[in-house]
Formats: C-alpha cells, sequence, structure tokens
C-alpha cells in the first residue's frame, strides 16, 4: 500500500490517516459496500481529497 501510494504522487502519511478515517468509519453488517468504499479509496482512485498528494507532484522530472 506504501509503495502504490508513493507510486501515485500521494503523500504516504497523509494518505495513511486519511485511509484509517475511512476504514474506521465502515459498518461489518454491509460487506457489498465496504469492498465498493474500499475501491474508492484506493490510492489510484481520482476520488481521493486533494490533501493526500504531494505539494510537488513532478518529483521524477525535476530538473534541480
Amino acid at each position: 500500500m506504501i509503495e502504490t501510494a508513493k507510486a501515485n504522487g500521494l503523500s504516504v502519511e497523509r494518505y495513511l490517516v486519511y485511509l484509517m478515517g475511512v476504514l474506521s468509519n465502515l459498518e461489518d453488517k454491509d460487506k457489498d459496500k465496504n469492498k465498493d468504499t474500499l475501491i474508492q479509496h484506493m490510492p489510484w482512485s481520482k476520488e481521493l481529497p486533494s490533501e493526500v498528494f504531494l505539494q510537488n507532484k513532478d518529483i521524477h522530472n525535476s530538473k534541480n
């Protein structure tokens, strides 16, 4: 999960804090809904909030 978060330009610490918050609010009753929620919050999801992304997304192509 950590390496996937890095590969998708996320701040690992901020993403993990965010993900733990999401996971702590899941109910055990509806497993299909939980699966959909997990998919929505994977590191490659387009639905993640902007605060979990690194400020400088272009870290691999910087010329400095």
